[in-house]
């Protein structure tokens, strides 16, 4: 597979998020996601680099419903994640994907 390197974020940004039961928004989140687009500097400002890291994210939210649904389809209709894929793919349209998460 071959992926941005800011998707990875979807997972590791939600993770943090819930775990620290805060939004997305949050200052603890935004200054990881800014550790890690640190990284990218010599690249694009950091604006530029944000608005990247949410298009890749929202991308991923995709390819993790697709993965949900290759997972789970064998499985059957009762599954407790059959809905997975349909779930994970609904937050598309939303302020954040890390929703998805």
């Amino acid at each position: 597979m071959l992926a941005h390197p800011f998707a990875s974020l979807l997972v590791a940004l939600g993770g943090l998020a819930r775990t620290l039961d805060v939004g997305p928004d949050d200052a603890v989140v935004r200054a990881a996601r800014d550790a890690y687009l640190d990284g990218f500097a010599d690249l694009a400002g950091h604006d530029e680099l944000v608005r990247t890291a949410d298009l890749a994210c929202r991308a991923a939210v995709v390819a993790r419903a697709l993965t949900w649904h290759r997972a789970v389809r064998a499985a059957g209709p009762e599954h407790p994640f059959a809905r997975a894929p349909r779930q994970t793919l609904a937050v598309v349209g939303r302020p954040s994907p890390f929703d998805a998460m």
